[in-house]
């Protein structure tokens, strides 16, 4: 079971650190081992780190800042249609309590006009 954190930064954020570190550092272990192992691969320059270490957490960044976003107006959404549902219901259930009221009104009034009329 995942430990709960008390962390302040919102889900989305701490999701795009830790993948984007890990990507990070992996993508730093190939550009470091990859050398030793296979001399002739294509490995990209050094200068580059920066730029890519820039641009991985900013594209996961938006990336789980956008889903973060839609599941937060689906939820809205879901939220929404349920009190919709739930106000329908309580309409329904005072409907059907007025009815019945109105009925039992109607049925002690032909009641009396049948004790009257024998």
């Amino acid at each position: 079971m995942p430990k709960k954190t008390n962390s302040r930064l919102p889900k989305w954020l701490r999701d795009t650190l830790q993948t984007a570190t890990l990507i990070v550092v992996l993508m730093v272990l190939y550009n470091l081992i990859g050398p030793l192992v296979y001399k002739n691969g294509s490995y990209f320059p050094w200068w580059t780190v920066p730029y890519s270490i820039v641009s991985v957490y900013l594209i996961i960044g938006a990336w789980n800042f956008m889903v973060a976003k839609l599941k937060a107006t689906n939820q809205k959404l879901v939220d929404e249609e349920n009190r919709q549902k739930q106000k329908q219901v309580e309409l329904r259930q005072q409907n059907a309590a007025k009815q019945q009221g109105e009925a039992e009104k109607r049925r002690q009034r032909n009641q009396q006009h049948q004790t009257k009329s024998r």
